[in-house]
C-alpha cells in the first residue's frame, strides 16, 4: 500500500533536479529507472522531489501529448511514469520543474506568442507575452496533463516573474493607452522617459492577472495540483501575496550564498503562506559582480550552513543539483546532500513552521522598489542594496531581524529600520509618523529616507544631499572609510550625535555627525547621515558593525537576546509549541568570495543572555537534547554554550 504524500505546505526537505533538455540532447530517459529513483529516496528521505519536465529551451523530457517533446527522448519507457511510480510507492511528493513565461521552442513555433521589444522586433530568446495565447494553448493544457494523466503533485514554474518583459506590440500599446488614459507618441523605454513607471506598473499587474488566470484554470480541473511561480511574492516581488499560489519559493544565488539565504528567507517568512528556499548544490555562473564558471559540487557542511538560515526562520529547504544530460541522477552527489538532509531533520521539530518574536523589523518598501527598479518583476540589486545591507549589518550586530512589507503590520516591531528609500506612498508615510508618535523607534537608514522625514529629525541641514564621496566615519576612537552619499547635518538641542564624518583618516572631530538620535512623540528617531547600509553589502567592517550596535543600543536597550564571547553568530528568536527558541548560527564562514569548503571552525565559550520574566521550567540544546549550563537571575536567563559547530537552538520551556 502506497504511503500518504504530504502536501507542500507540510513538506520540510526536498531535492530539485533539472537539466533543461533541448533538441540536441541525446538519449533522454535512457538511464532513468525506478531503482535509481528509489536509491535517491532511500539515501535522502526527502518529503518531495522536483525533477525536470520542461526547461527554458521548451522541450519536454517526457512523452507529453500536448507539449513539445525533446527530439532525443527514448521511446521504450515513460520517464514521467517511472518518477511517479517510485515516489508514490514511498510517499514522496513529485513536483515538476517547468519553465513558464520563458519557452524558446514555443516562440520558434509561434513567433506571435513572443513579446515585442522596444525596437519593434519580436523577441527570439523565448520570452512569451503574458497577453498572448501561450497560457491557453500550451501552459494550462500541459499542467493539466501532468496533474490529471500522471498524477503529479504539483509544479515549480520557473522563468516567470523574473523573465517577464514589457511588451511593445502595437496592439498592446493601444490597450495600455485605453486602459490608463495615458497618451504619448513614443512608448517609454527608459526610466527617464515620461510614463515609464506607469508602463512598468501596468505590466506588473498584467503578470499578476496572468498568474491568477492560469492557476485558477488548472485548479478548476485539478484542485489538488499545487503550483508555485518561482520568485513570485519574494524579494523579486516585494508585495503581499495576491494569487492563489500553493507555496512561494526561490533558488538563490550559488555564490555569496549564506548572505543571500539570510536575505531571501526574511523576505519570504512574513508572507503568510508556505515557503521554501532552494540552494544551488554547486558553484555556478551567476551574474553580479563575481562571474565564475566553476561547477564544483558543494560539501554537506556548506549546504548545512546555507540551510540554517532558511530553517531557522521557519521555512523549508531544498537543494538543486543538475541531472546528467540523459536525465539520470549523479548518484555521488547524494552523499553531501544526505549530510545536509540529516542536519535539517535533526532540527525539524523545533524549526519548521515556527513564528517570529518581533524585535527589529526592516521595512521592505515595495512602492519605492517599483518606482526605482528598471525591471518588470526581477531582482534589481541597485535598488535592494540598502535593504540587504541593513539585514547583514543588524544580524552582524546580533539583533533578531525580520523583514516586513509596508502593507503589513510593521507597528508590531519595537524598532523599525527603513532602508535608504526615496519614495513612500502617503498611507505608509502617515503610518510611519504615527508609529513613532505612539512609541515606536524608527531608524532612517540613509540620506534619502532622512530627506523624506526631515521634520522628524532634530537637525539643521546645511546643504542638500552630497554625491558619493570618499569619507571617513570616526566613532569611539576608531576610523573607517566610506564611499557613500552623505549630508551635512548639525544636531539641535535635545538630539544626540553619534560619530563624525571626516575628510581624512584621522580622529578629528568634524562638526557633522554620522548619525543623530532624538525623541519624537512617545518614540524616537535615529537618522543616518551617511549611507553605510548601501556599502555594507560589499564591504563588511567591524567598525561599522560596532557603530550600528551603539546606535541600536541607544534606541533599544531592552533587546531580548544578548551574546557574549563572539560577534560571529546570527541570533534568531522564534516560538513553537509554547516554547521560546533562540537559534544561534555560526557565521564565521559567510564569505562573499566563491569557495567550496569542508570545515567550519567551532566557536567556543559563548554566553547567551535572554530576558525572561520568570525562571523557565527547562532549558535544552537542540539537536543534542542536552541540558546546558544555565542560571536565572534579575529577569534574565544565562546559558553557556561551550562549543558551537554550525547551528544550535536553545529551547526554553516557560514556567508552569
Amino acid at each position: 500500500m502506497a504511503k500518504k504524500i504530504k502536501r507542500r505546505a507540510d513538506s520540510y526537505f526536498g531535492i530539485h533536479f533539472d537539466f533543461h533538455a533541448n533538441n540536441a540532447t541525446p538519449s533522454v530517459g535512457h538511464n532513468t529507472t525506478e531503482a535509481m529513483v528509489e536509491e535517491v529516496i532511500e539515501k535522502i528521505r526527502p518529503d518531495y522531489i522536483q525533477t525536470d519536465c520542461k526547461g527554458h529551451p521548451g522541450n519536454s523530457s517526457y512523452p507529453t501529448k500536448v507539449g513539445n517533446r525533446v527530439a532525443g527522448l527514448v521511446t521504450d519507457r515513460d520517464t514521467m511514469q517511472i518518477w511517479r511510480s517510485a515516489t508514490a510507492k514511498h510517499g514522496v511528493g513529485l513536483y515538476m520543474h517547468y519553465s513558464g513565461v520563458w519557452d524558446t521552442q514555443a516562440v520558434e513555433q509561434h513567433p506571435d506568442w513572443a513579446v515585442t521589444n522596444a525596437n519593434g522586433e519580436r523577441d527570439t530568446k523565448g520570452i512569451t507575452s503574458v497577453f498572448g495565447p501561450y497560457a491557453d494553448e500550451l501552459l494550462i493544457p500541459q499542467l493539466i496533463e501532468l496533474g490529471g494523466e500522471y498524477g503529479v503533485d504539483g509544479v515549480w514554474v520557473d522563468g516567470e516573474c523574473w523573465a517577464t518583459l514589457p511588451d511593445y506590440t502595437p496592439e498592446i500599446i493601444t490597450r495600455f493607452k485605453k486602459e490608463t488614459g495615458v497618451r504619448f507618441d513614443k512608448p517609454p523605454e527608459n526610466p527617464g522617459d515620461p510614463f515609464y513607471y506607469e508602463f512598468m506598473q501596468w505590466h506588473r499587474e498584467a503578470f499578476r492577472k496572468y498568474l491568477r488566470y492560469y492557476i485558477d484554470k488548472v485548479h478548476k480541473v485539478c484542485p489538488d495540483f499545487q503550483i508555485a511561480s518561482n520568485w513570485a511574492f519574494s524579494s523579486f516581488m516585494p508585495e503581499p501575496v495576491s494569487a492563489p499560489v500553493d507555496y512561494i519559493t526561490g533558488d538563490y544565488t550559488p555564490i555569496n550564498s549564506v548572505n543571500m539565504a539570510r536575505y531571501e528567507a526574511r523576505c519570504m517568512s512574513n508572507q503568510g503562506v508556505a515557503w521554501d528556499l532552494l540552494a544551488w548544490g554547486f558553484l555556478g555562473t551567476y551574474g553580479g559582480s563575481i562571474k565564475i564558471a566553476d561547477r564544483t559540487t558543494k560539501t554537506g557542511i556548506q549546504l548545512s550552513l546555507e540551510a540554517a538560515s532558511a530553517i531557522a526562520m521557519g521555512g523549508a529547504f531544498c537543494v538543486y543539483l543538475p541531472q546528467h544530460r540523459d536525465g539520470s541522477v549523479k548518484m555521488w552527489e547524494m552523499d553531501p546532500l544526505a549530510e545536509a538532509a540529516k542536519f535539517c531533520r535533526d532540527r525539524e521539530e523545533v524549526c519548521f513552521q515556527s513564528t517570529e518574536v518581533p524585535q527589529v523589523g526592516i521595512l521592505s518598501n515595495g512602492y519605492d522598489y517599483y518606482k526605482r527598479s528598471q525591471k518588470v518583476l526581477s531582482h534589481d540589486s541597485d535598488v535592494t542594496k540598502s535593504l540587504m545591507g541593513a539585514i547583514n549589518l543588524l544580524l552582524d550586530a546580533q539583533y533578531c531581524v525580520d523583514v516586513v512589507l509596508e502593507k503589513q503590520d510593521f507597528e508590531r516591531y519595537p524598532v523599525l529600520v527603513v532602508p535608504n528609500n526615496k519614495y513612500f506612498d502617503d498611507e505608509t508615510a502617515k503610518r510611519l509618523r504615527a508609529y513613532v508618535k505612539n512609541g515606536g523607534k524608527l531608524v532612517l537608514g540613509g540620506v534619502d529616507s532622512v530627506k523624506c522625514f526631515e521634520d522628524m529629525v532634530e537637525a539643521d541641514f546645511c546643504r542638500n544631499i552630497l554625491p558619493m564621496e570618499h569619507r571617513y566615519i570616526e566613532y569611539d576612537g576608531v576610523v573607517s572609510a566610506a564611499e557613500a552619499k552623505w549630508r551635512e547635518a548639525l544636531p539641535r538641542k535635545g538630539a544626540k550625535a553619534f560619530g563624525h564624518i571626516n575628510e581624512v583618516n584621522d580622529r578629528l572631530r568634524c562638526p557633522f555627525p554620522a548619525a543623530t538620535v532624538n525623541k519624537y512623540g512617545k518614540g524616537a528617531v535615529c537618522a543616518l547621515h551617511i549611507d553605510i547600509l548601501d556599502i555594507y553589502v560589499d564591504i563588511v567592517k567591524a567598525a561599522t558593525r560596532d557603530f550600528m550596535t551603539a546606535l541600536m543600543e541607544e534606541l533599544f536597550p531592552e533587546k531580548l537576546v544578548r551574546i557574549d564571547g563572539t560577534h560571529l553568530v546570527d541570533v534568531i528568536a522564534r516560538e513553537k509549541a509554547g516554547k521560546l527558541n533562540i537559534h544561534i548560527i555560526n557565521m564565521s564562514k559567510r564569505d562573499v568570495v566563491p569557495m567550496v569548503y569542508d570545515e567550519i571552525v567551532p566557536l567556543r565559550d559563548i554566553t547567551v543572555h535572554v530576558k525572561l520574566d520568570k525562571k523557565p521550567a527547562s532549558v535544552t540544546v537542540v539537536p543534542s537534547g542536552a541540558e546546558p549550563d544555565w542560571s536565572y537571575d534579575k529577569g534574565a536567563l544565562h546559558v553557556t554554550l561551550p562549543k558551537l559547530e554550525i547551528y544550535d537552538i536553545i529551547s526554553i520551556e516557560p514556567a508552569k
